[in-house]
């Protein structure tokens, strides 16, 4: 089960473009359920193992436990530092919550037959507009804004609804530049009203 509520849900669509571009099966939810005790929301992606790329699966999504046995330990019982065995997980690398259920799904679930292409929002501010500094993508737009001449400067400690590491972006931007940059990276330019 992979959670529509992440705390970066572009870099979420970004792994499940990686999972059907290894041939793996995706579905998604249209409306929220109930799978052993939890709340999933509408847009929650199930990945069953009962597919033929169940192997690729289990090492891109499943938990990653580094043995603590005589083989990872020097003649002394310190720890030698892990190599190819510390992580293959794709999840852990991305940051994204993957919930390893052990019963069958019972939800409207629709395949997913497509890339995931996110498409941002600019929202104007009356002093200017907020990218959520949390987000990986985040700091690709900042870039690309950058490439634009547009200023962008960064939070520092928490304001009203800011968090310090977002980013702020100029209220005199140019809206064609905000609106590329959004669809080029799916990143949101909220509203800065503070």
């Amino acid at each position: 089960m992979i959670p529509a509520e992440q705390h970066d849900p572009l870099t979420m669509q970004h792994m499940v473009n990686k999972l059907l571009g290894q041939g793996v099966d995706v579905q998604r939810a249209s409306a929220e359920f109930v799978h052993e005790g939890r709340v999933y929301g509408a847009g929650a992606y199930v990945v069953t193992m009962a597919q033929p790329k169940r192997g690729v699966i289990r090492w891109l999504l499943g938990q990653t436990y580094y043995p603590d046995n005589t083989y990872t330990r020097d003649r002394d019982g310190n720890p030698i530092r892990p190599y190819d065995m510390s992580a293959d997980n794709m999840a852990e690398f991305m940051g994204v919550r993957v919930d390893p259920v052990t019963t069958a799904v019972e939800a409207p679930l629709a395949a997913v037959d497509g890339w995931l292409e996110p498409m941002g929002r600019v929202t104007a501010g009356a002093h200017g507009y907020v990218l959520d500094g949390r987000q990986n993508a985040a700091f690709k737009a900042v870039n690309l804004l950058w490439d634009g001449g547009v200023g962008v400067g960064r939070v520092a400690e928490s304001m009203g609804d800011l968090r310090p590491g977002d980013f702020v972006v100029d209220a005199g931007a140019p809206p064609d530049v905000l609106s590329e940059v959004a669809t080029a990276t799916g990143v949101d330019f909220m509203a800065l009203e503070v």
